[in-house]
């Protein structure tokens, strides 16, 4: 993923996805998009864009990422640590066949 500041994120929004045919997203003040190819990417945005870039990063999806992506939602954490899911299967195991 590009995550993007620049002096008008609006027209900047505008232009990316005009020019590179790809849909950009605005979240806390930052444009994202994504981009296969984000590392070659970059260089054509600054060009396109000139001055009016204020910062660029480059950041690899991560898996909460690409299931938002897939999903349309978010990967909820368990309630429960996988530390607590083995013990209680333990002790089902004991009930079951009276081990404890």
């Amino acid at each position: 993923m590009i995550y993007l500041r620049t002096t008008d994120n609006l027209t900047a929004r505008q232009e990316i996805e005009k020019l590179f045919h790809v849909e950009v997203s605005e979240q806390d003040g930052e444009l994202f998009l994504t981009s296969l190819k984000g590392d070659a990417c970059i260089p054509e945005i600054i060009r396109a864009m000139g001055e009016t870039v204020v910062s660029v990063r480059l950041q690899r999806p991560t898996l909460n990422d690409v299931f938002l992506k897939m999903t349309g939602k978010e990967i909820r954490a368990e309630g429960v640590s996988s530390g607590d899911t083995i013990k209680e299967e333990v002790r089902s195991y004991r009930r079951r066949f009276g081990r404890g």
